[in-house]
C-alpha cells in the first residue's frame, strides 16, 4: 500500500512537469500565426528589383518621380556642362552678316591697313612712276572741292555696286589734286579668283563708268601679296583741268 501511495504523486508531478516544459517552450522565441508563418521584428522588406538587398542609407533614397536629374545618355551630370555652340558636335553659329552671300565689303580694319601700308612702302621702292603718284598724293596740296567730289563719286560706287563682295576690306578713298588712290585687301585665304574678293573685275566696272573716263588720264593698278592675304592698289592720274 505504502508503495502504491508513494507512486501516485511521481505520476502527478511528471504531468505538472511536462505542462510547465509545453507552457514556456510556447511562449518563448518567435511565435507562430494562424497560417503557420513565423511573426518576425518589423524588417523593411527589400525594394522590388532592388540589386543591394533593400539595404540603403540616408543618402540614397529613391528619387521621386519628375525630379530632374542627371541621366544616361545626356552627358550633363555635376560637373559636366553643355558643349559650347560650334563644338562638341553642336551646331555651329551662323556666319556674321558681312560674310554672308549678298554683303558687301568691310570696312578696313587694323591689319588690313597694314598690308596696303607696307605694299605701297615695298612697291614703291621698285617702281618709279608708282613712286612718284604715291609722293604726290602724300605731299602735294590738296584740291579740297575735287577731291571731295571724286571721293564722292567712288564711295557712291562702291556702295552701290559693291554687293556680294564680301571677301574684301576697301580703305577709303583717298584723292589730293591730281592723284586719287583706292585700296583693299582680301580677307585671309581667298585668291584673285574668288568671286567675293574679286577687286579686279569690281574695279574694271567702275573704269568703264563715264564719269570715271572723264575723270582720269591713267593708272597703276598694284595687285600683291601680304601674308595669306591679296592686297590691291589702284592710283589714278587726274586729267587735264
Amino acid at each position: 500500500m505504502r508503495t502504491r501511495t508513494l507512486s501516485v504523486p511521481l505520476v502527478v508531478l511528471a504531468v505538472l512537469a511536462a505542462l510547465a516544459w509545453y507552457l514556456v517552450a510556447g511562449r518563448g522565441g518567435d511565435r507562430d500565426d494562424a497560417d503557420g508563418h513565423v511573426a518576425t521584428a518589423d524588417r523593411e522588406a527589400p525594394d522590388a528589383g532592388s540589386s543591394d538587398g533593400g539595404r540603403r542609407g540616408a543618402g540614397d533614397r529613391q528619387q521621386p518621380q519628375g525630379t530632374a536629374t542627371a541621366s544616361a545618355g545626356t552627358g550633363q551630370g555635376a560637373g559636366n556642362r553643355p558643349a559650347s555652340a560650334g563644338s562638341g558636335g553642336q551646331p555651329p553659329l551662323p556666319p556674321p552678316a558681312s560674310t554672308r552671300a549678298g554683303a558687301g565689303p568691310r570696312a578696313l580694319s587694323s591689319d588690313g591697313a597694314q598690308r596696303i601700308a607696307s605694299a605701297v612702302a615695298a612697291y614703291r621702292e621698285h617702281d618709279t612712276d608708282f613712286a612718284d603718284m604715291q609722293y604726290l598724293l602724300e605731299n602735294e596740296a590738296r584740291d579740297d572741292a575735287w577731291a571731295e567730289a571724286v571721293e564722292a563719286r567712288i564711295a557712291a560706287f562702291l556702295q552701290a555696286e559693291a554687293g556680294g563682295y564680301s571677301g574684301l576690306e576697301i580703305a577709303p578713298p583717298r584723292c589730293s589734286a591730281t592723284v586719287c588712290r583706292v585700296a583693299a585687301t582680301a580677307l585671309p585665304g581667298l585668291d584673285t579668283e574668288a568671286p567675293e574678293a574679286n577687286w579686279q573685275r569690281l574695279m574694271s566696272r567702275m573704269q568703264n563708268q563715264p564719269w570715271f573716263a572723264a575723270t582720269f588720264i591713267d593708272m597703276q593698278l598694284l595687285v600683291t601679296q601680304r601674308g595669306d592675304a591679296i592686297v590691291y592698289v589702284g592710283t589714278y592720274l587726274r586729267g587735264p583741268r
